[in-house]
């Protein structure tokens, strides 16, 4: 049998969006560390199942990734 593992950001005091679903406070903490580690979760995954919103948020970026494997969600 296999794991399923789950990866989520969520604040200290409990909560996982901002009014709105305002997600930037996610990206005023993060750094090099936590790219380092959220990357190296996903490369070993064989299957991720992703939110509609968080879908959403990365198919904008896959189609670039082919050519530029540095490309950014931006």
């Amino acid at each position: 049998m296999r794991k399923l593992i789950m990866t989520m950001w969520m604040s200290l005091d409990g909560f996982i969006s901002g009014p709105d679903n305002d997600m930037s406070w996610v990206m005023a903490g993060y750094n090099n560390e936590m790219a380092e580690y959220e990357d190296g979760f996903v490369s070993v995954a064989d299957t991720l199942l992703l939110g509609r919103v968080t879908y959403e948020s990365f198919a904008g970026s896959w189609p670039k990734v082919p050519d530029n494997p540095e490309v950014s969600a931006g």
